[in-house]
């Protein structure tokens, strides 16, 4: 548990393209990404330079609709929580010649020990132990 936080959740981390499109392997990787500093971002980059695959930044925003926008229309590959994809977009993975990525985890900071931001983070910390997300059996 990193500071004062609350572990809530843990996922797989993806890349998001577009399911219509047809993803060139041997090219140059165009990615989608928040501005710095973003542990998606951070994580896509590793993974690419890790695997000596050359990419570019072809777009950057602050909003998550914009960048799933940009790989929902074939204009880039977004790094992406598993939870995020949405319909229209597909996974990237070795066979496309992407490198895998790391799983991301989601946490609550609380400046709060009310009652009320006690509950909420356990409302939310149960939601996040679904199916749908991987929890470590350690935490």
């Amino acid at each position: 548990m990193p500071g004062n936080g609350t572990l809530l959740w843990e996922e797989e981390l993806v890349w998001a393209y577009d399911a219509d499109s047809v993803f060139d392997s041997d090219n140059e990787v165009p990615i989608a990404v928040f501005p710095e500093p973003c542990v998606y971002r951070e994580a896509a980059v590793a993974a690419l330079t890790r695997a000596a695959r050359p990419w570019r930044l072809v777009f950057e925003s602050s909003s998550m609709a914009g960048c799933l926008s940009a790989a929902q229309a074939g204009f880039a590959v977004r790094p992406v929580a598993r939870s995020q994809l949405r319909e229209g977009l597909r996974v990237l993975d070795l066979s496309d010649g992407m490198p895998p990525l790391p799983n991301v985890q989601f946490y609550a900071f609380a400046n709060s020990t009310s009652a009320a931001a006690r509950e909420l983070i356990a409302a939310v910390e149960k939601s996040g132990r679904q199916a749908r997300f991987h929890m470590p059996a350690h935490w």
